[in-house]
């Protein structure tokens, strides 16, 4: 009997046609699909969100090194430093890293002489991420609901008592597609980039954040 032919769905159609843009933009595509399981709609998901948070991020950045505010700099550039690597911009990944080191190590001079050139690559990965997502005409999220919040959310917390990173990945990637308010949103990535990380003490403790505060669970 012949094999079946995968059918090609239209949300498939669009992911591998991001990823493919994405490819030609000089992300390393496969490294951030290893990162999320090498599931695709995972990583365009996350890819969507890192743009539309891109220069709130940057933002943040920018004005606590300008406040001379090297606690605030640092988490901020650690948070930069997981989303580029998530993503695949590796590079860039591994200049916000010595600029993570640096502030932890109060290092405000070098921080000042370095971060000018960080920003500099980041505004030209916002540029060609711009060229991808048409300047950020096609990026709204459509509005996620609290089933769908609350049934992947559970799925999370049970990989994270057996301390399944890859399933809870697959669990909360798909909600990074869905506009939950900035809260949840901002809590979904984090524990995204926890995940990625490995780091699933810091994920467990997002995830329970959101379950007090929003009471989905």
């Amino acid at each position: 009997m012949a094999d079946k032919i995968p059918v090609l769905t239209a949300d498939d159609a669009r992911d591998n046609a991001l990823i493919n843009s994405l490819s030609i933009i000089g992300i390393d595509v496969k490294t951030g699909l290893s990162h999320l399981s090498n599931k695709k709609s995972v990583y365009c998901g996350v890819v969507n969100a890192f743009y539309l948070h891109f220069q709130k991020l940057c933002a943040l950045i920018s004005d606590s090194l300008a406040e001379n505010d090297l606690d605030s700099f640092r988490l901020a550039v650690h948070t930069m430093k997981s989303a580029l690597s998530t993503i695949g911009a590796m590079d860039l990944s591994k200049q916000a890293a010595g600029l993570e080191a640096a502030a932890k190590n109060g290092d405000a001079k070098f921080c000042a002489e370095q971060y000018p050139w960080l920003n500099y690559g980041l505004l030209a990965l916002y540029g060609r991420l711009s060229a991808v997502f048409g300047g950020g005409k096609d990026t709204a999220m459509e509005k996620g609901n609290l089933e769908m919040l609350r049934e992947s959310v559970g799925k999370a917390m049970q990989a994270v008592a057996v301390y399944n990173s890859k399933s809870a990945i697959n669990a909360l990637g798909p909600l990074l597609a869905y506009d939950f308010g900035e809260e949840i949103n901002t809590s979904l990535e984090n524990a995204v980039e926890a995940f990625s990380d490995c780091d699933i003490d810091v994920a467990r403790d997002l995830l329970t954040a959101l379950h007090t505060h929003t009471g989905i669970i």
